[in-house]
């Protein structure tokens, strides 16, 4: 390449000492000073034929007969843009969304439930086992001390049976006496708590004791239907049975009643025998003690 020299300015004639000159730098390949730039139709206003035949380096000649139309659908399809959905659109796509999510949150919400219910039915099923197992230990038990107690029928005796009761407060002492005579007349058969509640409640057949043995047939039969030991074992105690009947029968003023009568007692037409025993029976309904005979004596 040729050196140019650069202008020197006024100074420099004044400096002896020669400069060294500086090469030109090359023109870029692609730089409009070059003179080999490869040209493009555009820029010749020539043909695309005709520039294809002036530039075979650019354009292999294994396509000649390829022009631009050619090229282009030579060219990889360029893909098209998605159109964006509308408002609306996207309105019900964000409420499908929410849908689901809500009913995802729903179904695990359940499930959660669910499963703590079951794991409080496994503990309850548990429980009762261990109940059912402690009540067959204590029967087996029983069983050990008396063999013949199930096998036990009722025998039938002397005694009066109870008359019905209705419910009447000064006649549930009668009533209930005559229960324990036969209690007490039968041991083996009446030594199932059970047994002494049929029997009892097949005397109470009308008024307020009929309505009574409805409540506690009814509540047995519900405590059987839900299974719960706990009720079933309380509906089974005589304990529990007479209290009921106490609760509701027993003759709170029968006590302050006996104390007046005892006062007022007189022999009359009955003899000894029947006056001492009829004192005797008052005495004890009325509560007093054998220190109370004593100073009477």
């Amino acid at each position: 390449m040729p050196f140019v020299e650069e202008p020197r300015s006024i100074w420099s004639f004044l400096d002896p000492t020669p400069k060294p000159k500086q090469k030109t730098p090359e023109p870029h390949l692609y730089s409009p000073h070059n003179k080999s730039y490869p040209t493009t139709p555009q820029s010749t206003n020539m043909s695309f034929e005709a520039w294809r035949e002036t530039n075979p380096e650019i354009l292999p000649p294994s396509t000649p007969g390829m022009g631009m139309h050619e090229l282009g659908e030579a060219l990889p399809p360029t893909p098209q843009r998605e159109r964006s959905p509308s408002p609306e659109l996207r309105r019900m796509q964000n409420l499908e969304m929410m849908v689901r999510m809500a009913i995802t949150a729903t179904i695990q919400d359940n499930n959660a439930e669910w499963e703590r219910r079951f794991l409080q039915r496994d503990a309850e099923v548990a429980g009762l086992q261990r109940r059912l197992t402690m009540q067959l230990q204590q029967q087996q038990q029983q069983q050990m001390g008396r063999p013949t107690e199930h096998k036990a029928s009722y025998r039938k005796t002397a005694l009066a049976k109870p008359e019905p009761y209705e419910g009447n407060k000064k006649k549930f002492r009668n009533f209930f006496e005559s229960l324990q005579l036969h209690f007490g007349a039968n041991p083996e058969y009446f030594w199932i708590e059970v047994n002494k509640i049929n029997f009892s409640l097949s005397y109470m057949t009308s008024g307020e004791a009929a309505a009574l043995r409805t409540e506690w047939v009814e509540r047995k039969m519900l405590a059987d239907e839900r299974t719960d030991i706990e009720e079933m074992e309380q509906l089974e105690s005589w304990a529990h049975f007479e209290s009921m009947l106490k609760d509701h029968f027993q003759d709170a003023f029968e006590e302050e009643r006996s104390k007046y009568k005892i006062m007022y007692l007189k022999q009359g037409t009955l003899t000894a025998q029947e006056y001492f025993v009829k004192f005797k029976a008052t005495r004890q309904r009325a509560g007093y003690n054998k220190q109370y005979q004593c100073s009477i004596d």
